[in-house]
């Protein structure tokens, strides 16, 4: 879970940090005319992060294969794989605490809307505050935000490592 929570919290980071990146285009970026498409600022880290999913979907059909395993992780040779031998204990499944279960996952979707919601109204409210041109306000943001997912990462690495 602390993965994967790392890795959700470094994807929202990334976003702002590949935009920061992009800042030299600027708001009026280029045009490409055979296919009346714009890339600046704000389209570049958007088709970069749909060239990776469609690439990521290529390498998924490609290459990865599905392993089936049982419950203790040993490799099944087929659905209806079932050990022979019976000298290992069987460990007994605990009850899901059901409130436990919903409890975190409110509190996940409400710290992600809260990052989401953070990360939509920022440029244009530190431009209001701070009379930041937009140029600005992406590119500072996206700092701030870097150094927020770096900071960040460590503490979902610090938790995993501390919850051995």
């Amino acid at each position: 879970m602390a993965n994967i929570s790392m890795c959700q919290a470094l994807g929202f980071i990334l976003g702002p940090v590949f935009q920061t990146c992009f800042t030299f285009l600027g708001e009026k970026g280029v045009t490409w005319d055979v296919i009346k498409l714009q890339i600046n600022m704000y389209t570049t880290p958007v088709l970069l992060s749909a060239f990776l999913g469609i690439l990521n979907i290529i390498l998924i059909l490609a290459i990865l294969r599905e392993h089936r395993v049982d419950d203790s992780g040993r490799q099944c040779k087929s659905i209806n794989f079932e050990e022979a031998s019976t000298d290992e204990a069987q460990v007994p499944q605990g009850n899901i605490d059901q409130v436990a279960v919903v409890a975190i996952n409110v509190l996940f979707f409400v710290t992600l809307f809260i990052f989401a919601l953070f990360e939509t109204i920022i440029t244009p409210l530190t431009m209001d505050m701070y009379a930041w041109t937009q140029e600005q306000a992406v590119l500072y943001n996206g700092i701030i935000l870097a150094a927020l997912g770096v900071e960040a990462v460590v503490i979902f690495l610090g938790v995993k490592l501390l919850s051995k």
